[in-house]
């Protein structure tokens, strides 16, 4: 097949659908995360914690590539919201664990819940033939994301 357009026009183009794709899809996100007075810092460092359960001080840092004492202030926030609790690690008093409270798991289903029937939404105008399209689409976009991004992150190591 005959290309039409230049790859580089293609790619602007690309990218220009992708802005509008976040462009629409964010306003419902951050509603929800100014709904509970939060800042997109504090949603990841949630989202990190969903993820990695008991993560100290540290490994949360180096997840959102942020400062030891930028992540400290930012989970005093989280305790104070009573969204997420401190505990000492069992082997080691000198680590302190992180967790979600009760609280901090349902705002994050929440979220996710949300963010999760609005695409569902969108999906369900598309034909079988276009969702098969769109789910190749974005699982090829994922990979090439996936391994862009390997490139660039620090190893990550705990630092106990």
């Amino acid at each position: 097949m005959k290309r039409t357009v230049s790859k580089e026009a293609q790619l602007t183009r690309i990218a220009q659908l992708y802005g509008r794709a976040v462009a629409v899809a964010d306003p419902l996100r951050v509603r929800l995360w100014h709904e509970r007075e939060l800042t997109t810092q504090q949603l990841r460092a949630l989202l990190c914690l969903r993820a990695r359960d008991g993560a100290s001080l540290g490994e949360l840092a180096a997840a959102l590539d942020v400062s030891p004492p930028t992540m400290s202030g930012l989970v005093d926030r989280l305790v104070r919201q009573q969204l997420v609790r401190r505990c000492e690690d069992e082997t080691d008093r000198r680590v302190v664990r992180h967790h979600l409270t009760a609280e901090g798991q349902a705002l994050v289903g929440e979220i996710a819940r949300t963010g999760r029937a609005w695409i569902e939404r969108v999906l369900s105008h598309l034909t079988e033939d276009e969702l098969d399209v769109v789910e190749r689409g974005l699982a090829l976009f994922v990979l090439a994301a996936e391994q862009e991004t390997e490139r660039y992150e620090p190893a990550v190591t705990p630092d106990g």
